[in-house]
């Protein structure tokens, strides 16, 4: 088996979808400018990718997930920095949706995801989900 290259950190993100098919998208800071992105963040230490993701919607979110399905890993280059990112799809098995330590919270349907701005990374999720809707 072939090692996988090395890189700066990875992070876990999450495609939260509920009932009605939309997706959790969530802001960090409340900067008119700021990104929308699909919540997560980085592993810490030896955690799991799904350790994380687990920890960081709880903490960010107040959400406990089920995760279903992820996706191989993809590394994007930026700054002088190598991130590997993890993309899981996932659905509520507890709480509502609190802005614990983000500043806005929002669900979508996917075709509303064109109506906002993503960093590079996660513009190219946004992207695939866009272009295989049968995939989610």
């Amino acid at each position: 088996m072939g090692r996988q290259p090395t890189t700066d950190w990875t992070e876990a993100r999450a495609i939260v979808r509920n009932g009605r098919g939309e997706m959790l998208i969530v802001k960090l800071n409340s900067d008119e400018d700021a990104a929308w992105e699909f919540p997560g963040g980085r592993l810490r230490g030896s955690e799991s990718p799904e350790s994380a993701l687990r920890r960081e919607l709880r903490e960010t979110l107040l959400l406990e997930l089920n995760i279903e399905l992820g996706q191989p890993p993809f590394i994007y280059n930026f700054g002088g920095k190598s991130v590997t990112y993890r993309y899981y799809f996932c659905t509520v098995r507890a709480g509502d949706v609190k802005t614990a330590q983000v500043a806005e919270a929002r669900w979508v349907l996917p075709q509303q995801l064109r109506d906002y701005v993503f960093e590079p990374p996660v513009q190219q999720v946004v992207d695939w989900i866009l272009e295989a809707p049968d995939a989610i």
